[in-house]
């Protein structure tokens, strides 16, 4: 999809009944009825905040962190850089990490290949994510946000800590994104999330861009 001068790539996962959902959340479910014999159709949504595509607010693991309505538009809006994980290995640690060179306020999203899951009808336990020092590597270097590509950046059985380490850091957390036929690089990351008073999480669409014609600034 063009837009403008850029080339975009929606990278959120598509809200539909039969959506893996984290065990124990409240799974996707769209309800739609018509009224007045037929002039017009009223849905109704029942989900989990955590569902799909979603931003993760410090206050998700962090007792009077922000809210997801407090997200500021720097944080969601900018260049990001996605870096992938060699295949075949175990969750992500800090040596994977170390070539990507995280910088302070840097948007960091994470092709770990976990994508090829979303395939699957149930939720898949053995996906990829940080471990807890790797999340220790990403709050040391200052990175604003992480995005992974699965439902959580923390390994299924994980203890919190992962989710903590980063909420202490200011770290805003993007999970559930489709990262399957992106390339690593350099995007411009539009994320726009509900504006949910005061909730520790939102659904989200996430897109990348990059110049649809020369190279990047």
């Amino acid at each position: 999809m063009e837009l403008g001068e850029y080339y975009w790539i929606d990278v959120s996962l598509p809200l539909s009944n039969g959506l893996p959902t984290w065990p124990g959340d409240e799974p996707f479910r769209l309800d739609t009825v018509t009224g007045e014999g037929g002039l017009y159709i009223i849905s109704r949504v029942s989900m989990s905040l955590h569902g799909g595509t979603h931003l993760d607010a410090p206050l998700h693991y962090l007792e009077g962190g922000s809210p997801v309505d407090a997200a500021s538009p720097r944080v969601l809006i900018g260049w990001a850089k996605v870096v992938e994980i060699s295949p075949g290995g175990g969750h992500i640690l800090t040596r994977d990490l170390l070539p990507s060179r995280p910088a302070r306020g840097e948007r960091l999203l994470i092709k770990a290949g976990n994508s090829p899951l979303y395939a699957k009808s149930s939720f898949c336990r053995d996906f990829r994510a940080l471990t807890p020092e790797a999340a220790s590597f990403l709050a040391d270097c200052g990175v604003s946000l992480v995005g992974i590509d699965y439902f959580s950046v923390e390994p299924w059985g994980g203890d919190g800590s992962v989710h903590r380490t980063l909420a202490e850091a200011g770290i805003w957390v993007l999970e559930g994104l489709d990262l399957g036929k992106v390339e690593p690089g350099e995007y411009f990351l539009v994320c726009l999330p509900l504006r949910i008073k005061g909730a520790e999480a939102s659904p989200a669409r996430a897109f990348l861009g990059k110049p649809a014609v020369g190279g990047l600034p």
